[in-house]
Order: C-alpha cells, then structure tokens, then sequence
C-alpha cells in the first residue's frame, strides 16, 4: 500500500489491510528455504508524522508453510509480528559527510519522495522475524545422519555407538592414571 505523506493526519493514520501474499512468495522463492505464505497478510498499522519523521507502529500475521530443519517435513503455523519503524527524510542525513550516529538513531530508515511504499517495509519486518531454524515441534528427533530415516517415525536399524573418527582412533587407547 503506498501512502501519501500529505494525507496523515495529525492523529495518524490507522490501516487495516491485506497484503497480497504472492508479492512475498515470489521473493521467498529466490530464498531457498523453504518458506511459503499461504494466507493472507494481515496488516494492521498506525501511521503518525512528527515534522519531517514517520512512524508506523502496528502489527501484521499471516499463515506461513516451513520446512523443518530437522525431519525435513513441510509444516504450518500461524505467524505473528510487531511492527515498530521510524522513517526520516534521507536528505537529513546526505549533507553530513561522515558522523557517528546515535543509539536512537539505529533503528531508522530513510525515504525519498512524498510517498512511502509500505510493501518494502513489511517485507523487511517478515524477514527479520523470521528465525534461523524452523522446527516442526518441539522434541522433533529429525534425521538418522547415517541412514536418513525419520527418527520422529521410531528408531532406525543403525548401530548406537557413533563411528569414531579414524583420525582420533588412537585416543582410545589411551589410559589415564589416577592419583
């Protein structure tokens, strides 16, 4: 959804509105990993202009399909996040060449124009929630990493004991005396 700077009021902006899912796919695609949305993008934000500084404070969820990383089955949940983005003119910050920026400053963006794109923003939330390993369940056993059976289906026919690395083989060997 594009929003006009000139068109938030002094009380915000408040927007209750679906995102087309297949704009996020299409980039989840190129990810890998993956991930699928397959329900809408709920988007629910308020959108306050303090002087040149936009806010937009809400929250978004969807359905989302992952594959576990650990038994490699495809799995779905539900998906909830905060949004919480302060956005500033970039012109504030191209005159200075070079300074440090304050802690308040971190979590800024910057726009152009008088209209701000508020597909690019909540794309950027999604990813960033995103975790780094997604797992079906808790205590999900994965993968026999010998033969690949479903650990999570029962217990495969392979040995208990761990091969030992023929590099440390003779470590085994080695006994220690007690004093």
């Amino acid at each position: 959804m594009k929003i006009n700077i000139a068109d938030i009021p002094r009380d915000g902006l408040k927007l209750d509105f679906e995102e087309r899912k297949e704009t996020l796919n299409r980039v989840l695609e190129r990810d890998g990993r993956g991930i699928r949305v397959t329900g809408p993008i709920g988007c629910h934000l308020l959108v306050k202009r303090k002087a040149a500084e936009i806010s937009i404070a809400g929250y978004m969820e969807t359905r989302v399909s992952f594959v576990c990383s650990l038994c490699l089955k495809r799995f779905e949940r539900d998906v909830h996040w905060d949004i919480d983005y302060t956005l500033v003119p970039e012109q504030r910050f191209v005159e200075e060449k070079e300074r440090e920026l304050a802690p308040d400053e971190l979590d800024v963006s910057f726009f152009t124009g008088d209209v701000i794109d508020t597909a690019d923003i909540l794309m950027e939330e999604f990813f960033l929630e995103m975790p780094i390993r997604f797992i079906c369940r808790e205590g999900c056993k994965g993968l026999c990493p010998r033969c690949g059976a479903d650990l999570n289906q029962g217990e495969c026919a392979c040995p208990r004991e761990r091969p030992v690395d023929p590099r440390l083989a003779k470590l085994k060997e080695l006994k220690i005396k007690s004093s």
